[in-house]
């Protein structure tokens, strides 16, 4: 690429610039890239139904324009893209951002011709937008189009890939220089779709959209925003979809008090709108690469689509979960609420003494989200942000968090306690019915720095974990689980540090059948475990661990539930172990070394190697 700026004039600081440049790509046909180095809109721009490459690809450029810093610049743009006689495309591109005396135009436009073996296409595209600075107000208007044909070569009849639409839209909104702003928008869209070798109208879509900011005080500040859509079908052989009225409103608000002793952060939005329905599957990728792992539970070697669970062991992972949108829609209400709530009297009194001194050890942080689409338009139910139940048969997807967590002496390096409450929920609508997840714990860290080289904590969690699907029954299951981990670590330097930590776990299962105190599933664990690691400054750092680790379970194995139970283990004595070492080789450049293992009784001895390259820009 070759780029030079001729100056056609000497008025200081205002210079007329000649912009003048070539390219010149040329690959191989037997090239073949390891990865994508194209850009992803490539294939598009230059009407390309592949990306592989069968005979020598040269693309070759030339441009030229005018550039001006008081009036801005115009650029024209030829470029050929040449393969043998598989493809010859031809395409002309215009740029251009010019202003003067509050006027401004912003506009780009691309003619691309292109003929194959058997076929033709061509493809206009163009995008313009103009605006009128009036004072404190912006008025303006823009336009977009794009209508790309295949046809065959010794017809002008069009192949059903072939699409076309234009856009306009007309707008005014408030100077970008002011603290608090507003704008509204009018914008119209017509789509044609192939229609017997023609186009043909097939929607109109029309759209209002209005937006609203309160910035001028920092410690209080609103964002509104909302959309209106309404979709016309012209002619509904040509689409699959259905005339829909569709509104998007949403609301952000930050908020300090007391030099941010209370400090919130709101996000609310609600919109109406179609959810496709999915079919989902399990592909195989490479060992590692993957998030899920098949478990044949009936032993019949055939992959069903309740056999896999998510990995524990990263070298399991072997698989990942594919979506694929079906032709069914359902219309949905939907609902996006954000919450964050911190209090901490440490910023108000913190050198403070009695009473406002205790009161300043506690702080408090409440998170709450929740992303909800139901199919019931009773505005009561879908506008509450606070309606969080798997159990709604009206619900289409859910993902609910909430979590509240109360410290004490939160960055006191001597002794500190944290309290957590969390509930994670999620609920999604398949082709096969619905499928709900949950997690609800209680959690408390104790922290102790008895002296400076020695260091007592507690981890200790309570809760339930839930899983239901109505259609593979073998995933259902209600975990009711408690484990302690209290860990004695020993640091005499900073570069050495050892601890020694004990976990004791049980678990029960009290779903339906098994709900008898002689039925039910339960698993006992209790794991030992033992940490080195060693730093030192230019040369890395080395950390080794050990656990022992005996389960005693009474349920049937090889199965999700067991696996959910025993952790990826087996019931009896495991073993597991890690080795990892990391060094940085220069200041952008990370090595990072990694050997794992386990062993359970019955099995075999897995040994899984990692190594890691990492560069930071």
């Amino acid at each position: 690429v070759l780029m030079k700026r001729t100056p056609l004039s000497t008025k200081e600081n205002d210079t007329l610039n000649l912009i003048t440049g070539t390219n010149l790509e040329v690959v191989s046909k037997y090239f073949a890239p390891v990865e994508r180095y194209r850009s992803v809109e490539f294939e598009r721009e230059w009407n390309r139904t592949s990306t592989t490459i069968n005979n020598q690809q040269t693309i070759l450029g030339a441009r030229i324009g005018l550039e001006k810093k008081s009036i801005g610049s115009a650029i024209y743009q030829l470029s050929s893209f040449i393969e043998n006689n598989n493809y010859k495309g031809y395409q002309h591109l215009v740029n251009s951002d010019l202003f003067k005396k509050g006027y401004r135009l912003n506009a780009s436009s691309s003619w691309l011709t292109s003929s194959g073996e058997n076929s033709k296409t061509s493809y206009l595209k163009y995008k313009a937008l103009a605006s009128k600075n009036l004072s404190i107000v912006n008025v303006g208007g823009g336009i977009e189009q794009e209508m790309s044909k295949f046809t065959n070569s010794s017809s002008d009849s069009i192949y059903g890939n072939s699409f076309h639409f234009l856009e306009w839209q007309a707008f005014a909104k408030t100077s970008d220089t002011l603290k608090n702003s507003f704008g509204i928008k009018y914008l119209n869209r017509t789509d044609w779709l192939p229609d017997t070798g023609k186009f043909a109208a097939a929607t109109l879509g029309q759209s209002i959209a209005a937006d609203f900011a309160y910035l001028k005080n920092e410690n209080n500040t609103v964002k509104l925003s909302g959309t209106y859509r309404k979709l016309r079908i012209k002619k509904q052989e040509l689409t699959a979809q259905t005339p829909d009225n569709s509104l998007v409103a949403r609301i952000e608000h930050d908020f300090k008090l007391f030099k941010g002793v209370i400090s919130t952060s709101t996000f609310y939005e609600v919109g109406s709108g179609l959810e496709v329905k999915k079919e989902f599957s399990y592909l195989k990728v490479q060992p590692g690469q993957g998030v899920y792992q098949w478990i044949d539970n009936d032993l019949d070697s055939i992959q069903d689509l309740d056999e896999f669970v998510t990995a524990t062991y990263q070298d399991k992972a072997e698989y990942i979960k594919v979506f694929t949108p079906t032709s069914d829609f359902v219309k949905t209400y939907n609902n996006q609420f954000n919450e964050v709530l911190n209090l901490s009297p440490s910023n108000l009194w913190l050198n403070a003494s009695g009473f406002k001194k205790i009161i300043s050890l506690f702080s408090n942080q409440t998170a709450y989200r929740i992303d909800r689409k139901t199919s019931n338009n009773d505005a009561g139910k879908f506008l509450n942000p606070f309606l969080s139940q798997t159990k709604d048969s009206e619900i289409v997807t859910l993902n609910s968090s909430l979590r509240n967590t109360i410290f004490f002496n939160r960055f006191n390096s001597k002794f500190g306690v944290d309290y957590s409450y969390q509930e994670n929920k999620n609920k999604s609508l398949l082709v096969n019915g619905a499928e709900q997840r949950s997690n609800i714990f209680h959690n408390v860290k104790i922290r102790w720095n008895i002296t400076r080289k020695w260091l007592l904590a507690n981890d200790a969690t309570q809760g339930k974990k839930l899983s239901a699907s109505e259609f593979f029954k073998t995933r259902d299951y209600a975990i009711h689980y408690f484990n302690t981990e209290p860990k004695l670590s020993y640091q005499p330097t900073v570069a050495f540090r050892i601890a020694l930590s004990y976990q004791y776990s049980e678990k029960v299962n009290r779903v339906a059948p098994l709900d008898t105190l002689q039925e039910r599933v339960s698993a006992f664990g209790n794991k030992m475990g033992l940490e080195l690691k060693y730093n030192k400054a230019q040369q890395g750092s080395l950390s080794a661990k050990f656990n022992f680790i005996v389960f005693e379970y009474n349920g049937k194995s090889n199965s999700p539930l067991s696996y959910e139970m025993l952790e990826g283990l087996q019931a009896g004595k495991n073993y597991t172990w890690n080795l990892s070492y990391q060094r940085s080789l220069s200041n952008n450049i990370q090595l990072n070394l990694s050997y794992d293992g386990r062993k359970s009784e019955n099995a075999k001895i897995v040994h899984v190697g990692n190594v890691q390259v990492r560069a930071f820009f």
